[in-house]
């Protein structure tokens, strides 16, 4: 399979962010379980959304409905859904069926300048989002959270600039 080309005719080139974006995913998906926040969740999906949201006067639930069948994509048992709040702006909450914990994020990470990687990374083994951005608009961050079932907490003595 041929590698991504700039067109140059001197071979191949990444853009600036692909390599760390790449490299971030990478790293949450082949992390050790106990390294990774890796979980494990065996129930199946249920088939309808928990009834109070169904009717929720709120984007996010609304959304979360919108996308039920998908299933679980964030800590095993969780959905994490996303709106977008701007142009490169995105705000999001996370379901747990597991627990029924409902949180919105709590804050909008809005992408930097020359950003191409996504400002949320995550996947459906681990209970860890990298988000990488400017939180509300007020400060450029590069930080990992943790789900532990009922709430998303940073984790900043995990990440260095």
């Amino acid at each position: 399979m041929p590698l991504p080309s700039d067109n140059s005719g001197r071979g191949w080139r990444l853009r600036p962010g692909q390599l760390a974006a790449g490299l971030g995913l990478l790293l949450l998906s082949t992390l050790p379980a106990h390294a990774s926040g890796a979980c494990q969740w065996d129930e199946p999906w249920p088939e309808a959304p928990p009834t109070h949201l169904l009717h929720a006067d709120d984007p996010l639930a609304q959304a979360l409905v919108d996308e039920w069948e998908e299933g679980a994509n964030f800590a095993c048992s969780a959905r994490l859904v996303t709106l977008g709040c701007g142009t490169g702006c995105v705000s999001g909450a996370i379901y747990d069926v597991a627990t029924q914990a409902w949180q919105p994020l709590g804050f909008a990470v809005h992408r930097d300048l020359h950003q191409e990687a996504p400002m949320l990374r995550f996947v459906t083994q681990s209970r860890e989002l990298l988000v990488k951005g400017t939180l509300n608009e007020e400060e450029a961050v590069r930080r990992l959270y943790r789900w532990d079932g009922q709430r998303l907490a940073a984790d900043d003595s995990s990440l260095s600039d």
